[in-house]
């Protein structure tokens, strides 16, 4: 993720928070999915966890 958007992984916070943004998504996304004996359509909470958190992803600062 640092090398995409051309930032240095040991000395930028950016690159770790951003994965463990998505990963949390991701969680949340199977942990409702599951909740809702997969009547919940996994694509759409997906998007849906993306559009959440997307602006925070797109925010990329440089120290």
């Amino acid at each position: 993720m640092a090398g995409r958007v051309g930032l240095d992984p040991e000395a930028e916070l950016y690159p770790q928070l951003a994965a463990g943004m998505a990963l949390t998504a991701f969680h949340t996304v199977l942990q409702r999915w599951s909740d809702s004996d997969g009547a919940e359509n996994p694509a759409t909470l997906t998007e849906r966890a993306f559009a959440v958190t997307a602006p925070a992803l797109d925010a990329v600062v440089r120290s």
